[in-house]
C-alpha cells in the first residue's frame, strides 16, 4: 500500500504516476532500509510505471511513517500491517 503525506497533492495512484513522470527525481518517498519490503515495493512501483522518484532511507517503518506524516517526505510503501493504525484513523 502506498501512504501519503496529508499535505501531498496526488489523489491516488493514477495521480502519483502522473506528478512522478511530470517531474522526474523530484518526489521523495521514505524507505525502511534498504532491501526491506517496502523499499523493494517502492523499486518495483518505478520500474512498472516508469517513473524516477528519490528514496529516503529510515531506520526503519516507525521513523518512515513519521516522515511521511510530518511532510518530510511525498510518500511510503507499506506493508499493511505497519500502516493499520493509520488506516483506522483515516
Amino acid at each position: 500500500m502506498v501512504v501519503a503525506a496529508p499535505s501531498f497533492s496526488a489523489n491516488g495512484i493514477q495521480d502519483l504516476i502522473r506528478m512522478a513522470k511530470a517531474q522526474p527525481g523530484r518526489l521523495d518517498y521514505a524507505s525502511s532500509g534498504g532491501g526491506s519490503m517496502p523499499h523493494l515495493g517502492a523499486e518495483l512501483f518505478k520500474q512498472a510505471t516508469g517513473t524516477s522518484i528519490n528514496g529516503i532511507p529510515y531506520k526503519g517503518s516507525g521513523p518512515a511513517l513519521i516522515a511521511v506524516m510530518a511532510g518530510e517526505v511525498a510518500v511510503y510503501f507499506d506493508i499493511q500491517f505497519s500502516a493499520q493504525s493509520l488506516l483506522k484513523s483515516g
